[in-house]
């Protein structure tokens, strides 16, 4: 498995392949682009890219933060008020260390409730990230304080189904909370990891990683 390219990229013109924010202006991401090897699934491909950009943005300072909740409602019960969402996702298989996290947003429907929240993640963590954002509306958010966790849970989660509802994107980006995301479908060839942020974010990050290669 190896790094292809890296690069900065204008997400806000008109055709760019990125496209995650409609109406906000101003915004960049920088790209990790890793092929899967013969032998190696799209899956760990997906994990390093992953990988790539957390420790990219470790490198930094800053914390980083999973922000996730249900994709589908499920039965208002007492067993889903007692697993809500970590717990839940720990007896599904996917577990996480102790760490600074909540998921006690809740919204009731018709249909069910669903439960919204965060937990504080490190690269140690990206196989249980990845399955996550695989099955779960979820995303990557970068800040230094557990408020901007906060501030992200419950915003623009009116949406069902997997992936991540627009409005989250949107709420994040105008707050200046830099993302990472994953793209791309589960045939594709090579895996791209992406962190949106404004211009001057995305290139402090590409100077000092090009730094680092001199």
């Amino acid at each position: 498995m190896t790094m292809d390219t890296y690069r900065i990229q204008d997400i806000s013109s008109e055709g760019a392949r990125i496209s995650i924010a409609n109406g906000l202006t101003g915004l960049s991401a920088f790209v990790a682009s890793i092929n899967a090897d013969c032998g190696k699934s799209l899956q760990e491909a997906r994990r390093e890219a992953l990988r790539y950009l957390m420790q990219i943005v470790s490198e930094h300072g800053e914390a980083i933060w999973l922000v996730a909740g249900h994709s589908y409602p499920v039965q208002d019960n007492a067993m889903a008020t007692y697993n809500r969402l970590w717990l839940g996702m720990a007896k599904g298989g996917i577990a996480f260390p102790p760490s600074t996290s909540d998921d006690g947003v809740k919204a009731i429907s018709e249909e069910g409730v669903r439960y919204f929240g965060y937990r504080a993640v490190g690269c140690d963590d990206v196989e249980s990230i990845e399955s996550v954002l695989a099955r779960f509306q979820s995303f990557l958010m970068v800040g230094d304080t557990v408020s901007d966790a906060v501030k992200m849970v419950g915003a623009g989660w009116a949406s069902t189904g997997s992936g991540v509802p627009p409005e989250a994107f949107e709420r994040s980006l105008e707050y200046g909370v830099p993302l990472i995301m994953l793209l791309g479908d589960f045939d594709d060839a090579t895996a791209e990891g992406v962190l949106v942020a404004s211009p001057d974010v995305v290139r402090s990050i590409g100077r000092s990683k090009t730094e680092s290669h001199l």
